[in-house]
C-alpha cells in the first residue's frame, strides 16, 4: 500500500506595522498645520505692517488722504523681519508725489528700515515720471541756447528757438540726450535743425563757428535747488512724452522734514 504524499498547509502571517509609522504620520500632519498657521499669521502681520508703513509715509511725506498709496513689503517672512527689528525692503507707489519743486507719479524704494522709526533707514530711492512742465523747471539753468519751446519726443529732449545770423533770426531745433552726471543734469546734443535742414554737431561747429559751438556744447545744469537736500539726482530716461527721474538718499530718517529742505547749487 502506497503512503499518501504529505499535505502542506500555507499560513498567511500578518505583516507587522512598524511602531514608528503612526507617530511619524502624526508629526507630519502637525508640522503641516503649524506651517500653514505660520503663513496665515505672517500674511496678517504683513498686511498690518503695510498699513502702519502707509500711515507713516503719509505723515512723513505730506501725502493727502485722497492720494493712493500702495505698500509692498519685500524680503523674507514679515514675522522674521520683525524679530530682527528691521525690514529688508519696502516699495511704495504714490500718485503725484512732490519731491522738492518737482512732482509726478512716484515709486519710493526703502531698504534697511528699522522698526524704531526714530532711526535712519539705509537708503531711499524715488523714481518718478515727470511731464514737460517739470522738464521746464529742470532746464531753467540752461545757458548758451536760445530756448522758446521744450518738448520730449523721439527719445530725446527737443529744444526750439532762434539764433541771429547776420541780423536774420533763424529758427533752430536741438535734439539732446539727457543723463545724470555727478548729481547734475547733462544734455548732450545729438542733432541740430537749422531752418529745416538737419545737421550733425560737427557740421554745425564748422559752419557756424562760435554760435554753432554754443548750440552743440554739452550742457550741465545743477538741479540740487529743486530737490530735497539729502537726495542726489542719479538717473533720467526718456519714455514717450515724459521723463523718468531718479533720486537717492543714504541713511535718512523718514520725517516731515525729509522732502521740505532743498539743496543748494553753487554760485555761478
Amino acid at each position: 500500500m502506497t503512503d499518501a504524499p504529505p499535505q502542506f498547509e500555507f499560513v498567511t502571517v500578518p505583516k507587522r506595522r512598524s511602531r514608528w509609522v503612526g507617530p511619524v504620520i502624526v508629526f507630519i500632519v502637525i508640522v503641516g498645520l503649524l506651517t500653514a498657521a505660520f503663513f496665515v499669521v505672517d500674511n496678517v502681520a504683513r498686511g498690518y505692517a503695510a498699513n502702519l508703513i502707509e500711515t507713516k509715509v503719509r505723515s512723513s511725506l505730506n501725502v493727502p488722504a485722497t492720494t493712493p498709496v500702495h505698500v509692498t513689503i519685500g524680503g523674507t517672512s514679515v514675522l522674521l523681519q520683525l524679530a530682527v527689528g528691521r525690514f529688508d525692503q519696502v516699495d511704495i507707489a504714490i500718485t503725484n508725489l512732490s519731491v522738492g519743486d518737482l512732482s509726478g507719479d512716484a515709486t519710493l524704494t526703502a531698504r534697511g528700515i528699522p522698526i524704531d522709526q526714530s532711526k535712519a533707514i539705509d537708503s531711499a530711492r524715488i523714481v518718478f515720471s515727470a511731464d514737460q512742465a517739470q522738464l521746464q523747471k529742470l532746464l531753467a539753468g540752461i545757458k548758451g541756447v536760445p530756448v522758446s519751446t521744450i518738448a520730449v519726443k523721439s527719445g530725446s529732449v527737443q529744444l526750439g528757438g532762434t539764433i541771429n545770423l547776420l541780423g536774420i533770426a533763424v529758427p533752430v531745433g536741438v535734439a539732446m540726450k539727457p543723463a545724470a552726471v555727478d548729481g547734475q543734469l547733462a544734455l548732450t546734443p545729438t542733432s541740430v535743425d537749422v531752418a529745416g535742414k538737419m545737421l550733425t554737431p560737427a557740421e554745425i561747429t564748422s559752419s557756424l563757428g562760435a554760435v554753432g559751438g554754443a548750440l552743440v556744447a554739452t550742457q550741465q545744469i545743477c538741479v540740487a535747488s529743486l530737490l530735497p537736500k539729502n537726495f542726489v539726482f542719479d538717473s533720467i530716461a526718456v519714455k514717450g512724452d515724459s521723463l523718468t527721474l531718479g533720486v537717492t538718499a543714504k541713511s535718512v530718517v523718514l520725517s516731515s522734514g525729509l522732502l521740505s529742505t532743498k539743496g543748494v547749487c553753487p554760485a555761478t
